[in-house]
């Protein structure tokens, strides 16, 4: 089984230590704070009303089985959970570089479900930049402010 035995200190106080430890070691400041934010808003009442004796993927599935049902502004989508996936990997990572586990916790990853945006057909396509050629030429004006912008406009599409 993954991740065994915590040490005999509590979320907390494990919570606190990396607080204080890991901005040293992390790649960003920005990084520090989403990962403090997620273990600071979900993982630490967790982990409070559910006592972490042992971290595995069965622990791990629960807190974010439990994060999905608890939420402050909407549901979080899949890469949300992803994404605090990763955040809390980091932390049961340098949990185990500092001797807190005595395995490393390895746990599953759910996958994106792509929803690839919409597309132009080649004929969609076609028509779109045939009428946009045509209304810079329509401008009642050869130069000025209305062609300049329509041929930005034609451009940047």
């Amino acid at each position: 089984m993954n991740g065994e035995t915590i040490t005999n200190k509590n979320f907390a106080r494990l919570l606190a230590e990396f607080e204080q430890n890991y901005p040293a070691e992390a790649p960003s400041p920005r990084r520090v704070k989403d990962i403090l934010q997620f273990l600071k808003n979900y993982a630490l009442p967790y982990f409070t009303k559910n006592k972490l004796t042992e971290l595995n993927e069965v622990e791990v599935t629960k807190l974010f089985d439990w994060r999905r049902q608890n939420y402050r502004r909407s549901p979080p989508s899949n890469s949300t959970i992803l994404a605090e996936m990763s955040n809390f990997k980091v932390f049961a990572d340098w949990c185990y570089r500092r001797g807190h586990f005595k395995k490393k916790v390895e746990f599953d990853r759910p996958h994106l479900v792509e929803s690839p945006r919409a597309h132009f057909t080649e004929k969609d396509w076609a028509k779109l930049t045939r009428f946009l050629r045509e209304w810079v030429k329509a401008a009642k004006h050869k130069s000025g402010p209305i062609v300049r912008d329509r041929s930005m406009l034609t451009n940047y599409i």
